[in-house]
């Protein structure tokens, strides 16, 4: 009896550990960053979309199309990213993350902090979606 308590709640701990992943995407990054941050649509997709264009800079193209594969929505996020001029796109390819972003997150109405409010909400998202090996290869092209 003892030995069949534990492997049902074994199955359910299995069952709700590879619910969490589709939980993530059927809210959507978008929904996550607005009621997480405060910040409306526009704000969430343009600098989830920004995070996304400079990890694609930084990525080949087949970890790049690793990510993308973990976010349903890429191709309207990175739709929705502020355009930046070149030098601002070659300051963030060269300084890194926060520096990279600070310009479209300017554009968006967002201050530079917001760049370490909604960079863990991406990850997390990655994650969620594409397990622990996304949210890494995301991450490193992010540093």
């Amino acid at each position: 009896m003892v030995k069949k308590s534990i492997m049902v709640w074994v199955a359910v701990a299995v069952l709700a550990i590879f619910s969490i992943g589709p939980a993530l995407a059927a809210d959507g990054l978008v929904s996550l960053l607005t009621s997480g941050l405060g910040i409306n649509d526009e704000q969430a997709s343009g600098a989830a979309g920004a995070v996304f264009s400079l990890a694609k800079s930084k990525l080949s193209g087949e970890e790049f199309t690793t990510v993308a594969g973990a976010v349903p929505e890429m191709d309207s996020l990175l739709s929705a990213a502020p355009k930046t001029d070149g030098l601002a796109g070659m300051a963030g390819k060269a300084l890194g993350s926060a520096a990279g972003l600070a310009g479209s997150f300017d554009k968006l109405g967002l201050d530079a902090d917001m760049v370490g409010k909604i960079m863990p909400v991406v990850l997390n998202y990655a994650k969620g979606n594409g397990g622990e090996t996304v949210m890494k290869v995301l991450a490193g092209a992010l540093q």
